[in-house]
């Protein structure tokens, strides 16, 4: 998953909502836990923003080039600055909108982030609620619930933390996990329509992940 790192946790989780409703799950953390993210995390790529300390970027871009030779990086900048850093992409600070297509076109084409149709013969969840199929017929989700079925579908058959999941599909940090739980019960409930097998299964309370046979 691609990585915002930023000690403007509050913007850039607007922004991270807003890659979410397009496909795209992001975790927002700040600079003292870049490291623990890179290193635990399914990481495909980083967003580093250096736009409220330049040299802190800098360096932070030095260890992850040395540390992850590959990894896709793309540092935030002040305008009109003059960066020193091994960054696969630059990308100036500037108006809001116009940051978010720079974001959204790095995860999707540097990052190699897919935004389409996830699909096989049970199920189907594209970036549109309306166009969730299960057994064929529609599914019909709240846009929550379809963040989160997208979100557990791309982390198939790998079970998905909790944490996890409250980190991407939650990025804006105001729900509990009380509310994922009812949220995922709700799927559940609606899926039972057409099969009554279980869509999205708990593992003990670790975590979630799809029922055997969607795949």
């Amino acid at each position: 998953m691609p990585i915002l790192i930023t000690q403007r946790t509050a913007s850039f989780r607007r922004l991270a909502v807003r890659l979410s409703v397009n496909g795209v799950f992001t975790y927002v953390c700040p600079f003292e836990t870049a490291r623990f993210y890179c290193d635990r995390k399914d990481t495909g790529g980083v967003i580093v923003d250096c736009v409220d300390s330049l040299p802190v970027g800098e360096a932070l871009c030095e260890v992850l080039r040395d540390t992850y030779p590959d990894l896709p990086i793309a540092a935030l900048v002040p305008p009109n600055s003059i960066p020193n850093m091994p960054a696969t992409r630059m990308i100036t600070d500037c108006e809001r909108e116009v940051l978010f297509e720079e974001l959204l076109h790095f995860c999707t084409h540097t990052c190699g982030w897919s935004t389409v149709s996830l699909s096989t013969h049970a199920l189907t969840v594209g970036n549109d609620p309306d166009g969730t199929r299960y057994m064929g017929y529609r599914l019909c989700l709240s846009p929550r619930q379809h963040i989160i079925l997208r979100c557990l579908f791309y982390r198939s058959p790998t079970l998905t933390p909790i944490d996890d999941l409250m980190s991407l599909c939650y990025p804006e940090g105001v729900q509990s996990v009380s509310n994922l739980a009812v949220q995922i019960n709700r799927i559940n409930e609606r899926a039972k329509k057409i099969d009554p097998r279980p869509l999205i299964v708990s593992c003990r309370n670790r975590g979630y992940r799809l029922r055997d046979g969607i795949l």
